[in-house]
């Protein structure tokens, strides 16, 4: 992944986004999804949908919510924190300004 797709997109994960487990009889591994909300009329709405189609993985838009099913994704940002706990990784901190840049 480029780094400013990753930038652009760990920008809307930490900030509007959230981790969701969900355990099935049907599927006893479970579904790990990763969303992002975002209500259509919202002016990041397309923004964030672009950001996602440049991404090597799918999504799903219902209920406000981009969705991502992606067990991998969803392990990788848990170390992350959760709501009121998230935080900036250090990698993305340490990066010089013109790495941020479009």
């Amino acid at each position: 992944i480029p780094i400013k797709d990753y930038l652009e997109f760990m920008g809307y994960y930490l900030s509007e986004g959230y981790l969701c487990k969900h355990i099935q009889k049907t599927k006893p591994s479970g579904s790990y999804d990763v969303n992002i909300c975002q209500i259509k009329t919202s002016q990041y709405f397309y923004k964030i949908k672009k950001c996602l189609e440049k991404l090597p993985f799918n999504f799903k838009y219902y209920s406000n919510t981009f969705s991502v099913g992606k067990q991998q994704l969803f392990q990788y940002l848990e170390q992350f924190g959760k709501s009121g706990n998230r935080y900036i990784p250090n990698k993305i901190k340490k990066l010089s300004k013109g790495e941020f840049r479009p």
